[in-house]
């Protein structure tokens, strides 16, 4: 008797409820108060549903049927649609589909040697040695704020935030819209006009709107 029948054996044979549905197929009884039995045969002292063996309440036993089905080297880790078309040809469980999917989506070698499908990000470049102030600069937005009104009355619900990367001082400007037009007119009225133009400015943006900015 190898490992799996010994714990196939040992369920069957200690858990209270398996003997419970066991005899009540013995005599020929169709229904429990927790289980339809209809669909259910006895062989070999053994409960199957519809030809498969019913695998009850035991996470020991499930766990072992998984990896067999899963970590093998002939399985060789396939994916959850393969595992659960190999178990259900045997084997029965309630809700055995979220259970395969638990446990490959939990598989430690499937997520290590996993393809991304996220397009391929190139290696990041590191900023340059800073030596003066406002030559170097960080721009981002934050959006969609409180609706209020600035000094010229004007709708305001998004703020252009200029940071100088030396020094860290920072201005705040108001915009009513995020357009690469009238970022760039914000910034030659509020920037520009103090600081004359950088040499470098790091914008977490898209492309398209970079190249209109």
């Amino acid at each position: 008797m190898n490992e799996l029948e010994e714990q196939l054996f040992a369920v069957y044979f200690n858990d209270e409820w398996v003997q419970i549905m066991i005899t009540a197929l013995r005599n020929d009884q169709r229904k429990l108060k927790e289980f339809l039995l209809a669909k259910c045969t006895l062989q070999s002292d053994r409960v199957y549903y519809r030809d498969k063996l019913l695998i009850l309440e035991d996470e020991k036993l499930r766990l072992r049927l998984l990896q067999l089905s899963h970590d093998t080297s002939i399985m060789n880790h396939s994916e959850r649609v393969k595992i659960y078309e190999i178990l259900s040809r045997h084997y029965y469980w309630l809700k055995m589909i979220k259970t395969v999917a638990h446990f490959v989506c939990n598989c430690h070698l499937c997520s290590w040697v996993k393809i991304s499908r996220e397009k391929y990000q190139k290696a990041l470049k590191s900023l340059d040695v800073l030596n003066r102030c406002w030559k170097d600069i960080v721009m981002n937005f934050i959006m969609t704020v409180s609706e209020s009104k600035n000094l010229n009355e004007n709708s305001t619900i998004n703020i252009l935030i200029v940071v100088n990367r030396l020094s860290k001082q920072v201005h705040y400007k108001s915009m009513s819209e995020i357009t690469a037009l009238d970022t760039a007119w914000v910034f030659y009225r509020a920037i520009w006009k103090h600081h004359e133009l950088s040499d470098s400015i790091v914008l977490n943006h898209e492309t398209q709107f970079v190249s209109h900015f």
